[in-house]
C-alpha cells in the first residue's frame, strides 16, 4: 500500500473512532474469541520465552494451562477425612 493510501486510510479509521463509530468483530473461521488478561511483566516475559522454547503459540500454552485447571476444578472434591 502506498503511502497516500496509508494516509488516506488512517485519516478514515481516526473520523471513525472520532465519531464514536464501532468496528465490527473480526470474525475467527476457527471460533476463537479475543480475551485480554492484564499479568505481571515477568509472567508475560516467562511466557513468550516459553512460546519460543516450544515452539508455539503464547496463546495455545495459556489455553492448555486454563483448560486444564478447569478440568481440575470441575472433578468433585473428596470430602476431608475427620480423625
Amino acid at each position: 500500500m502506498a503511502c497516500d493510501e496509508h494516509l488516506k486510510v488512517n485519516k478514515q479509521l481516526i473520523a471513525s473512532m472520532i465519531r464514536g463509530a464501532k468496528s465490527e468483530p473480526k470474525v475467527r473461521s476457527d471460533g476463537c474469541k479475543t480475551l485480554l488478561v492484564y499479568m505481571l511483566p515477568k509472567v508475560v516475559l516467562g511466557l513468550k520465552r516459553a512460546a519460543l522454547d516450544e515452539n508455539q503459540n503464547a496463546y495455545e500454552i495459556v489455553e492448555d494451562a486454563v483448560s486444564e485447571w478447569l478440568a481440575a476444578r470441575s472433578k468433585p472434591k473428596k470430602p476431608k477425612q475427620r480423625h
